[in-house]
């Protein structure tokens, strides 16, 4: 069978949770199926097929298209051409997010939607942002799909409900987390430094070059993500406020993450914090430097108002460190067991999570990183995209 995948995804110079989902799934696709022939396209005026590594296989072939990227939408949307999967010469396409497609009536789809929080909170998305929702027309999309794929409980509800598909056209299929974020144990004695493994060494060098590097407190908690409304970055500082208000904790606030729609708002509160000075922003944070910054945290702070996965709070307890999360949507699903959960809404219960959040042992905490690295593996997303796609 031709299968066809879009990675358009891919070509972002900074990559967001969809574009790693895509890597990881299309690798772990690869490595398990040599029978099929996939055709992964792109668009775009350089040819990057050497910047997507390890997707590079005997039965892959890459197919780049050249248009400007709005030609191109503007004609999936409004001409209904060029049609993929005639271009493609494919019998399925695999389309791990939500997108601007084209195809023929013959072309079965195989659709992954993350989260429809375009569609349950408009109020966090501005007006461009909701017109190039409106335009996808996710409607359209999902009822052309033969299956949907849908990264969670909550997300799949939200699509029953709020897209009226049939429960035995949609299912959840967890993903995975990479095999990179674990713990690393660097707090050792000297004795105990000259007897561990070169890896180990290695590990340890690299934990004080990333602090370095981002100049980092000894103590600090931890948010990773895009500064906007969404992720509840104000309740996280007034949180804050008032968790050093009533103990007598010295951890300093890093907020990591590209500024989104409203930051502004954000700084405006930061400003207004007698803490100012001890709460640092950092920017957009290399995907190598993550696993680092994860283990030197004393406590990840994710009080999201909606999410369809949610991969930091995941990668973070599987690096050993602990969480504090929101009830909300996806999260209570996913990482319910293994985190600290509050009500996002409460800067109180917040700020007492993270007093509770930080008493936890870190090393007592490490049972957790085997249990969810056995529950969230890529091999086994991909195998349940396998059998789908060769049904």
């Amino acid at each position: 069978m031709k299968i066809g995948i879009d990675i358009r995804s891919l070509i972002d110079k900074d990559y967001s949770g969809v574009s790693w989902y895509t890597l990881y799934l299309v690798r772990a696709i690869l490595e398990q199926d040599k029978r099929n022939h996939y055709k992964l396209f792109y668009n775009s005026f350089k040819n990057l097929d050497n910047r997507l590594p390890g997707l590079d296989y005997p039965n892959v072939e890459f197919v780049r298209f050249s248009y400007p990227n709005k030609l191109l939408n503007f004609c999936f949307r409004f001409l209904n051409w060029p049609k993929i999967d005639k271009r493609l010469g494919v019998d399925l396409l695999l389309m791990p997010n939500v997108n601007f497609i084209s195809v023929s009536k013959k072309c079965r789809i195989l659709l992954t939607i993350h989260d429809l929080s375009f569609l349950r909170h408009k109020e966090f998305f501005n007006v461009k942002m909701r017109l190039w929702h409106w335009f996808i027309n996710i409607y359209k999309l999902s009822k052309k799909s033969y299956y949907i794929a849908t990264v969670s409980e909550s997300t799949k509800r939200d699509v029953k409900e709020l897209l009226n598909i049939p429960e035995e056209k949609v299912g959840v299929i967890y993903s995975g987390i990479s095999g990179k974020f674990k713990k690393i144990d660097y707090e050792l004695e000297i004795q105990d430094y000259n007897n561990i493994s070169e890896q180990q060494k290695t590990e340890v060098k690299e934990l004080a070059k990333v602090k370095r590097k981002y100049n980092l407190p000894d103590d600090f908690l931890f948010y990773l993500g895009t500064l906007e409304p969404r992720k509840n970055i104000l309740t996280i500082i007034t949180s804050y406020n008032i968790f050093r208000d009533n103990n007598n904790y010295k951890h300093k606030l890093v907020l990591a993450g590209a500024r989104g729609w409203k930051s502004r708002h954000i700084f405006k509160e930061w400003r207004n914090s007698k803490y100012k000075n001890d709460i640092i922003f950092l920017n957009y944070i290399e995907d190598r430097d993550k696993v680092c910054i994860y283990n030197l945290a004393s406590l990840f702070v994710f009080p999201s108002i909606y999410e369809g996965f949610g991969f930091p709070p995941l990668e973070s307890l599987a690096c050993g460190t602990p969480v504090v999360a929101s009830f909300s949507s996806s999260l209570n699903e996913v990482i319910g067991e293994y985190a600290i959960l509050v009500d996002p809404y409460s800067s109180n219960d917040i700020a007492v999570a993270i007093e509770e959040g930080l008493k936890i042992n870190k090393n007592k905490n490490l049972q957790n990183c085997s249990k969810i690295k056995e529950r969230f593996n890529w091999h086994e997303t991909a195998k349940r995209y396998l059998k789908i796609m060769n049904s």
